[in-house]
């Protein structure tokens, strides 16, 4: 007799593909596949397999992902579980043909390289390789597998970003916010004057002025109240940031807006329907508003950077920027800063002497 492929075995005159799942009670279940009949010869067994390989099953990663997403996205908040689901999409698609507890070292490390890392696509492929981890991590507490293929991989940590938004390039895209791309007034633009004027004066999140509500902003104290949403599941740090001339005067703009459009809307910063924009709307705004101008290099993040930079040179203390941008030490903080002042050398050498009698 022809030996049989391996997990396959006979039981009243069938083949069966038995598959081993996870232990329960410290006994290991397992899983039987009915195939086909002895008798229809080994090549019927072959197209039986072959024909089970291709069926959707639970069992594979694309399975396990969606059973880890049920449990893994609430208690995000709503963009991170949106890009947690976009990203888990694409790590479903790439392992679709694997058991989870098949994923091997190399096969993570293939992955990232191919898509992420050659492409120069560094930090896309730290925050798919942070996936990939929590994902496993889970498969591992229920005993879907013992180990973490992802812990092997180290990558290269991404080239730090030292750009910094002049003044002039700062006013050269805010202003070509108000042109579209065929020169006439584009209609959004005010509004996103105002997302890009609150992302400086406040230095606050991109998320955190997009979903601004009017409901935050607390006159009587003359502050806006926020609560950073990337620090809202680890320190719970809030920002209370005083209503200064400047920011009362985008407030002012936002408002007259509404009145203008005859809209209502409890977002300071939102679109012409009265709806929050998106991360993608804004960020496409400012990219065309920038190649508009020419100027190369220079996101929505930058303007961070810039309120911290242009804190510190207004001879703010580092501490008080690190409470403004709710961090939870100065060493986060002095990634924001750029430009930093140049260390002056004091040492002063004059020219070698030369000796009178040299001959070189």
């Amino acid at each position: 007799m022809a030996k049989l492929p391996p997990g396959v075995t006979i039981k009243h005159g069938r083949y069966f593909r038995i598959q081993s799942l996870r232990s329960e009670n410290g006994k290991r279940k397992q899983k039987w596949h009915s195939l086909s009949r002895v008798d229809e010869g080994m090549a019927s067994l072959y197209l039986a397999l072959a024909e089970l390989e291709k069926k959707p099953s639970a069992d594979r990663m694309p399975g396990k992902i969606i059973a880890w997403l049920k449990v893994s996205l609430p208690g995000l908040s709503a963009s991170e579980q949106t890009e947690t689901s976009r990203m888990a999409d694409v790590v479903s698609k790439a392992f679709a043909d694997f058991l989870a507890e098949q994923v091997q070292a190399k096969h993570v490390h293939e992955f990232l390289t191919t898509n992420f890392v050659i492409p120069g696509k560094l930090r896309t492929a730290q925050r798919y390789r942070n996936v990939l981890n929590r994902f496993f991590r889970w498969a591992i507490v229920q005993g879907i597998r013992s180990d973490n293929p992802v812990d092997p991989i180290s990558l290269k940590a991404p080239q730090k970003r030292d750009r910094y938004i002049t003044d002039t390039e700062f006013h050269a895209i805010r202003d070509a916010l108000l042109i579209g791309d065929d020169g006439r007034k584009n209609a959004s633009g005010p509004m996103i004057q105002v997302y890009v004027d609150l992302l400086y004066l406040t230095g606050q999140r991109g998320q955190d002025i997009r979903l601004l509500r009017w409901q935050q902003i607390d006159e009587s104290l003359g502050v806006i109240r926020f609560k950073p949403s990337k620090t809202l599941k680890s320190s719970g740090a809030k920002v209370d940031v005083p209503i200064t001339q400047p920011i009362a005067d985008v407030l002012a703009q936002a408002k007259g807006f509404m009145r203008v459009r005859a809209r209502l809307s409890p977002y300071v910063v939102h679109n012409l329907e009265g709806s929050a924009y998106t991360a993608h709307g804004v960020g496409t705004a400012w990219e065309r508003a920038r190649n508009r101008v020419g100027i190369e290099d220079a996101t929505l993040k930058d303007l961070r950077a810039k309120h911290a930079t242009d804190a510190e040179k207004a001879g703010y203390a580092i501490e008080d920027i690190r409470k403004a941008l709710a961090h939870e030490d100065t060493s986060t903080t002095r990634v924001y800063l750029k430009q930093r002042a140049k260390v002056l050398s004091t040492v002063e050498l004059s020219f070698p002497v030369k000796p009178k009698n040299s001959v070189c």
